[in-house]
């Protein structure tokens, strides 16, 4: 009664007072009502009942185990027991049960019965495989206080499982110290231990330096709490007393770090997020498998986990573009331009290795008209400009089909350079693969990956004063044919070069006609400056047949030429 039990007979009261003082629920039985003096533990059968103890029936299930009868079941192991086999005033002989359950199996059957009880509850939380013969000789001595006679078969008794035997875990003396903050003699280890029922099988000296301690666990705590080395600091630290150990804030060295890489970042996201519009999405490191499958990239290759948060999430990403399409095919139908970027960590898997690196990746939707890769294109270097790097990556558009992801369309993407570097890619969309999101029929959309390690690792250059000219510049436009294999970078980088008198060369105009199969329009304006004189007709004329020259040797055509 004191600790809130109903007392009930001697026996019951007995098994009662067991499971709260040593936390290890038994069961008592009428021996009389068991068919044929045959008991066994097995699951129970579909639609078998039961009629527990507190009036209760319920209908079993095969994921239920039971100690059973010959005939029917007589308890719902680790849960309460059954009517029909209780002890009562005419009980003249039991059948004692103290067994260890798995705590799984009495968790699930507690909850899908929705019977929460004081046995239940123990079992939940694993107990020692041990203690179930102790309970016996416990019961029996508890028995004989009471005058009431019990025949002691042996005093060794079998448990029906594999002998169990108490973890052994390896620990220094060096990292007690460290942890708890204080100097340990031996006997403040050893001594501690020994009275909580550990055992320190030996104690070896590494080089006359380090002192390791070989510590058995016993099996009621190994098999609850006990488990690892920072176990054994916790029972050593609370023998040794808290309030013992010195108030002092441990000591936490900083190196210092590089900042600029995360103020690059943080440079990025803005230009992204405020110039050019876009949406920043965050998704999770792990690929989610029934996207891929929807995208046709079941097959890619990524590095599994271990332990997996699901089945749907086990592969950490090896791009952000599969992460990207999902969220596109979730807001497609609230809005008709969907522009949207994010910044993440990937893990390129090759070989059966993984690099972690971060990773830039954004895609230009829109719902009922097409994408302009120029535009998009413009975007990306207004980018690099911003972030003020001293020599801008090249947007290479050539025709790529090797290494190339299954999203781009190989004859609409180009490569971007960064000196010799690969920085990464950007293009068309692959219309084939862009209907997987079940966009609508003109739906199009423009994708870019960049290296995020490299856009972090780019310093940007110092940036000198450089006094304007005095004089009034001057400039004149060039309308080419030129060649759909002759890139616009190509042509900037030759016309560059032609005059130091040209200070700046700009892509007025481009179009394209259906007549013209294999070239297109391209119009330019280059400025001409000089710091100590205003520059003559003579003067210009001299660059300007440069230009045409350098412009035809590359296999463009003059059409119309403008001064100003």
């Amino acid at each position: 009664m004191r600790v809130g039990l109903r007392p009930i007979n001697l026996l019951v009261d007995l098994s009662n007072y067991i499971a709260c003082d040593w936390s290890q629920p038994v069961h008592v039985y009428d021996a009389d009502k068991i068919e044929n003096k045959h008991v066994i533990v097995r699951m129970a059968q579909a639609g078998e009942k039961i009629d527990l103890l507190d009036g209760q029936s319920i209908q079993l299930d095969p994921s239920d185990l039971v100690i059973a009868s010959a005939k029917n079941p007589m308890c719902l192991a680790g849960i309460k027991g059954g009517q029909s086999y209780s002890v009562s005033a005419q009980t003249k002989s039991i059948f004692f049960e103290a067994a260890t359950f798995d705590a799984g199996t009495v968790r699930r059957s507690s909850v899908s019965h929705k019977l929460r009880t004081d046995s239940s509850a123990r079992f939940e939380k694993t107990l020692d495989p041990n203690q179930a013969v102790d309970a016996i000789f416990r019961f029996l001595k508890l028995l004989e206080d009471r005058n009431v006679q019990a025949t002691i078969a042996d005093e060794i008794i079998a448990i029906g499982i594999p002998p169990v035997n108490g973890q052994v875990i390896e620990v220094s003396h060096k990292f007690l110290e460290n942890r708890i903050g204080v100097t340990l003699s031996e006997n403040d280890i050893i001594k501690p231990l020994t009275k909580l029922g550990f055992r320190v099988l030996e104690t070896n000296i590494i080089d006359n330096k380090e002192r390791i301690y070989l510590v058995s666990v016993p099996t009621n705590r190994s098999s609850k709490d006990v488990k690892i080395k920072e176990d054994i600091l916790e029972e050593v630290a609370r023998c040794y007393g808290f309030e013992k150990i010195p108030h002092v804030l441990p000591l936490m060295l900083r190196p210092p770090y590089d900042t600029q890489a995360m103020m690059r970042e943080r440079k990025l996201k803005q230009f992204l997020a405020h110039s050019s519009k876009m949406l920043e999405f965050q998704n999770y490191a792990f690929f989610n498998e029934e996207n891929l499958v929807s995208l046709g990239l079941h097959d890619i290759e990524a590095l599994p986990l271990i332990n997996p948060v699901s089945e749907n999430y086990r592969r950490l990403v090896t791009s952000l573009v599969p992460g990207l399409m999902a969220n596109i095919r979730e807001n497609q139908v609230h809005r008709e331009s969907l522009p949207i970027f994010e910044w993440g960590k990937i893990w390129p898997y090759h070989d059966g290795k993984a690099h972690e690196q971060y990773c830039l990746a954004g895609i230009f939707f829109e719902k009922r008209k097409s994408v302009d890769f120029y535009t998009c294109k413009a975007e990306l270097q207004e980018l690099f400009r911003f972030l003020g790097i001293g020599e801008p990556p090249r947007i290479i558009y050539t025709k790529i089909e090797n290494a190339l992801a299954p999203w781009y369309n190989p004859c609409q993407t180009a490569q971007i350079l960064y000196g010799e570097q690969l920085l990464g890619y950007a293009g068309i969309m692959d219309q084939s693969f862009l209907s997987k999101i079940d966009p609508l029929p003109e739906s199009n959309a423009f994708v870019f990956e960049l290296n995020g390690e490299l856009l972090r690792s780019l310093t940007p250059t110092q940036k000198h004063y450089a006094p304007i000219s005095r004089y009034q510049d001057t400039y004149f436009d060039v309308s080419l044919m030129v060649p759909l294999t002759l890139t616009v970078t190509n042509i900037l980088e030759h016309l560059g070069r032609v005059s130091q008198l040209i200070t700046k060369i700009e892509l007025l105009d481009f179009f394209e006609k259906k007549e013209w199969s294999e070239q297109r329009s391209l119009t330019f304006r280059l400025w001409l400056s000089h710091q100590d004189k205003t520059l003559e007709k003579h003067e210009i004329d001299i660059v300007w047949e440069k230009v045409i020259g350098v412009a035809s040797g590359l296999g463009a055509q003059l059409r119309i030429v403008e001064q100003s």
